[in-house]
């Protein structure tokens, strides 16, 4: 041939185009993977809310998580804020009362079945005691107390 490219070598395409279109479509796939993701946005609540929502509806503020009896027990310490609210939810069955977790190991303890019942007072203070399954919770492990939909995050075992 003399240099003049026929009609069928013009529509097929030459190796530099077959590389520049390669090329172009590894960089847009890197582009596209490496471009920061934006995550859903996380609805958090300060601890300050939660305590706020759990104080209006179970009518308790937490106090104190400690253990006792020789680190056999965690002591779960709450104060009533709205006596009708706490003797309802403390009395209603025991799958629904607070549950630990222990966070750093993801260890759930449940609460034992209740045998009593007390007619709560405002401004008292009352306790539960959870069993401590095989020494998981120590002085300074960090707890997540779940009430219902609501969990309290970060509570410091005395």
């Amino acid at each position: 041939m003399n240099g003049i490219l026929t009609r069928t070598q013009l529509n097929r395409p030459g190796r530099l185009t077959r590389i520049t279109l390669l090329l172009s479509l590894v960089l847009l796939l890197a582009a596209w993977f490496l471009m920061p993701k934006q995550a859903p946005p996380v609805v958090q609540q300060d601890q300050a809310s939660v305590e706020a929502a759990i104080e209006d509806q179970y009518g308790i503020h937490i106090t104190m998580l400690a253990l006792t009896a020789g680190g056999g027990v965690v002591d779960f310490r709450f104060q009533v804020v709205d006596p009708e609210k706490a003797t309802n939810y403390m009395h209603g069955p025991y799958e629904d009362l607070p549950v630990l977790i222990v966070q750093e190991n993801g260890t759930r303890i449940d609460p034992r079945p209740h045998t009593h019942h007390v007619d709560y007072e405002f401004g008292r203070t009352y306790y539960h005691f959870y069993r401590n399954p095989g020494g998981v919770v120590q002085q300074g492990t960090l707890v997540t107390v779940l009430l219902g939909d609501l969990s309290l995050k970060n509570i410091v075992v005395r």
